[in-house]
C-alpha cells in the first residue's frame, strides 16, 4: 500500500508540474516578414554583377551573403573551425 500512495503522489506532483511548465514556456508568436528579393541589382564599379545565393529583404533591410560580396571584390573567402 505504500508503495502505491508513494507512485500516485509522484504521479500527481509530475502532472502539476508538467502543466505549470507549458503554461510558462509558450510565449506570444510574433509573424515574420522576409522574402527573396529578385529586384535589386548588385553593381560593382558601376558593372551589373550576380551572385550565387538569394538576395533577401527582411524589415525593409536588404541582406547580402558577405562571402559572396568578398568574392567579388577578389579577396580570398575561406572558413576556419578553430
Amino acid at each position: 500500500m505504500k508503495k502505491l500512495t508513494i507512485g500516485a503522489a509522484s504521479f500527481i506532483a509530475g502532472a502539476l508540474l508538467m502543466t505549470g511548465i507549458s503554461g510558462y514556456a509558450a510565449p506570444a508568436l510574433e509573424k515574420v516578414s522576409a522574402y527573396i528579393n529578385n529586384t535589386v541589382t548588385l553593381k560593382l564599379n558601376g558593372e551589373k554583377v550576380e551572385t550565387s545565393q538569394p538576395i533577401l529583404t527582411y524589415n525593409d533591410r536588404t541582406y547580402v551573403y558577405l562571402k559572396d560580396v568578398g568574392e567579388l571584390v577578389g579577396a580570398e573567402v575561406g572558413w576556419s573551425g578553430s
